[in-house]
């Protein structure tokens, strides 16, 4: 056989195996439409309605909703006042108390700084059906919030490029972003971990186990060091929070909102009412209470 045969057929059979690696379908991703029965595999943001506010099944109408939902259609309506280019459609969100339950039966942070990007994927995938709180018969697979699932979903189909913004680490970030919303790692910003780089062939690097946090204003910079602009919107839950909502309000070329997550209902965890509900409140922030916003808080199998 002839070194050009052999070429070929060694593309031929290189092909074959991208083909089928291609189709594989992505483990761990969990979003609305996984839960209400839709698959979300083969579909692309041309096949999604540009507009997908009724989709939204979970939140109360009026209230919270109702001003996201106003925001979105003016940013996305040419002849709005409010109208913002795709390429601004900046949004950040926190993860622990604003996608997902953060009290119950926490993943230690610490752990996980000593873990890769992929390490800690591969947990997350591990535990899922541990209990995050055997009281509420609650697993980790199960705390992702369904509204928030299908904000992302309306968010992602106006246009809006979502970046994940938490102290967690790096790896944590990731596996939490990735795992519920098949993000990728560009899209997460967590707190910076400190690696230590072997000298010898390879340049091979480890975590040391020491990181620099992501919270408060040092959000504000992670942000803007990795995506170049200001968000022009926000979602958050706590006080480490708030400067990256009142930096997205802040926006100098777009309206910014910014939305506050508040936890006072029982149905899940109350805390913070007071402390958050003051903040809202002094820069306008609005305010999404679950016990008024949302007509299911978890994700169902």
């Amino acid at each position: 056989m002839s070194g050009m045969k052999k070429l070929l057929i060694i593309c031929c059979a290189m092909s074959v195996l991208l083909c089928s690696a291609c189709g594989k379908t992505e483990q761990g991703k969990i979003s609305a439409s996984h839960f209400s029965g839709d698959s979300p595999e083969g579909k692309s943001k041309a096949d999604k309605p540009a507009k997908l506010a009724s989709s939204l099944k979970s939140w109360e109408e009026g209230g919270a909703k109702e001003q996201i939902v106003k925001f979105v259609e003016d940013a996305t309506d040419q002849d709005s006042l409010g109208y913002i280019p795709p390429e601004d459609r900046i949004a950040v969100t926190d993860i622990d108390g604003t996608l997902i339950a953060e009290k119950g039966r926490k993943v230690i942070n610490k752990a996980m700084v000593m873990k890769t990007p992929a390490e800690a994927r591969e947990y997350l995938l591990d535990i899922q059906d541990d209990y995050f709180d055997k009281e509420k018969e609650l697993r980790y697979g199960e705390i992702l919030y369904q509204p928030m699932a299908e904000m992302y979903d309306y968010l992602e189909a106006n246009g809006f490029e979502i970046f994940f913004v938490s102290g967690n680490c790096n790896a944590l970030t990731y596996a939490w972003a990735n795992f519920y919303f098949g993000a990728d790692y560009a899209h997460c910003i967590g707190s910076n971990v400190e690696l230590e780089i072997g000298t010898s062939r390879g340049f091979r690097m480890k975590p040391t186990g020491k990181y620099e946090g992501c919270w408060k204003e040092k959000k504000c910079y992670r942000i803007y060091n990795q995506v170049g602009k200001c968000p022009v919107l926000a979602f958050g839950n706590s006080d480490g929070d708030v400067q990256m909502l009142q930096w997205t309000q802040a926006n100098p070329d777009y309206p910014g909102l910014g939305v506050m997550i508040v936890h006072d209902d029982r149905r899940e965890y109350v805390y913070s009412v007071d402390l958050i509900s003051r903040f809202c409140e002094k820069n306008d922030f609005v305010k999404a209470e679950i016990s008024r916003n949302f007509k299911k808080i978890f994700v169902e199998r």
